[in-house]
């Protein structure tokens, strides 16, 4: 039977040769005979991978929309699953570009023809720009793609590889450069999402305090602090309160339901409910300011610390500012909202002090600058009158 099969093969190789002759090689691109086109095998796994892809997508999805509103442990087994599931989307882009790029029809694959154009110039050039040695087309498209990304930024090699062989690849290779830094992304959105502030709102915050040339050390250490209890505080009500101020906010809803009113005994009871949350979530804040040193700071340094998160992206302050409203409504009896409101006052009526200090000096100065004009009005017939004797004069001089 092997025997039968040889012979076969021999005989269609055969044919096809003829055929291609005849045809000019027209019959070799049809049939793809000569080079024995490798199609099926890399449709196959394009088709395998591309829809695994799609799936692992829409999952990633959803666990980032997870992770961002996620609080404590649930927000980094969220981080856990997404980075797990995005590595293998890039691998799988990654499988997917190899696959492509080692087709063959009735031409060589495009690895063959750019390994060719290829020099030791330019391995030279992609092995000092990635910082691995990368000396052959398997080697190049085993790198990640930021190093794939690195690897376009060198102008000429990059134009060998992007553009080189009989087929156009460039769709796969641009896949898999869009996913360069994507671990990344996740990364800051995870920590974002653990500590309630940005990098940059951390940037911008420390730079500002450099800035101000009075700002001490301690400064810096209130930062911190107020850093650490928004941190831990977020997580804390995320994991203790969350679910009970959902649940009370969905009777607060049902309640109002019937005829868009509340009965006072209704109100009564969400009134109960509601304080009793905020009681206990005022303890456990409690807690946590005296373990960080937080509730050792005046409120006139909670004040000025307070300042310096205006770099805080604003949908996150919005997000934040949203699940905390009901918590500050039921805590702003308390002395260190009311020190806080008498300070703000006391600043912006030293503000306002200043300001209309400048403003009666400009008027001031106007009323003075005004009564000058008036009386060298009055002097400027006379030196009119003088100007005109000095030319005069100075008319007979010349004479």
């Amino acid at each position: 039977g092997d025997l039968f099969v040889t012979i076969g093969k021999s005989i269609a190789t055969g044919v096809g040769k003829i055929f291609n002759a005849i045809s000019f090689g027209g019959f070799n691109k049809l049939t793809g005979l000569i080079n024995g086109s490798n199609a099926k095998e890399v449709t196959k796994t394009t088709n395998s991978l591309t829809s695994s892809n799609k799936v692992l997508k829409q999952s990633i999805d959803a666990l980032k929309d997870e992770m961002e509103k996620a609080r404590g442990i649930k927000t980094v087994d969220a981080y856990n699953e997404t980075v797990k599931k995005q590595e293998e989307l890039i691998s799988n882009t990654q499988k997917i570009l190899q696959a492509q790029m080692g087709y063959h029809g009735s031409h060589h694959s495009n690895n063959y023809y750019v390994g060719k154009d290829m020099n030791r110039g330019d391995w030279d050039k992609v092995t000092n720009k990635v910082g691995k040695d990368v000396r052959s087309m398997s080697d190049l498209w085993g790198l990640s793609p930021e190093e794939l990304k690195k690897v376009s930024t060198i102008t000429d090699v990059w134009d060998k590889i992007y553009t080189g062989g009989k087929y156009d690849k460039r769709d796969y290779i641009d896949k898999y450069l869009e996913l360069a830094d994507s671990l990344d992304e996740l990364e800051k959105v995870f920590n974002e999402s653990l500590t309630r502030v940005s990098f940059d709102g951390v940037y911008d915050d420390f730079l500002s305090l450099l800035m101000n040339m009075s700002t001490k050390a301690e400064d810096f250490a209130d930062n911190i602090s107020e850093y650490f209890m928004k941190a831990m505080l977020s997580n804390k009500i995320g994991e203790a309160y969350e679910e009970d101020l959902e649940a009370w906010y969905k009777k607060f809803a049902n309640s109002m339901e019937s005829g868009g009113t509340l009965s006072e005994k209704e109100r009564e009871e969400l009134k109960k409910e509601y304080e009793e949350l905020a009681a206990k979530a005022i303890k456990d804040r409690d807690q946590l300011a005296s373990v960080i040193g937080y509730d050792q700071l005046d409120s006139s340094g909670q004040n000025s610390t307070k300042k310096n998160f205006m770099g805080m992206d604003q949908q996150m302050g919005s997000e934040i500012n949203g699940r905390f409203t009901s918590l500050q409504i039921s805590g702003e009896k308390t002395l260190v909202q009311a020190e806080l409101i008498a300070a703000q006052q006391k600043n912006y009526s030293i503000a306002m002090q200043e300001r209309m200090g400048v403003i009666r000096d400009v008027l001031t100065t106007g009323i003075r600058h005004l009564a000058d004009i008036k009386n060298n009005t009055a002097r400027l017939e006379a030196i009119e009158n003088a100007v005109k004797n000095v030319d005069r004069n100075t008319k007979n001089l010349i004479r």
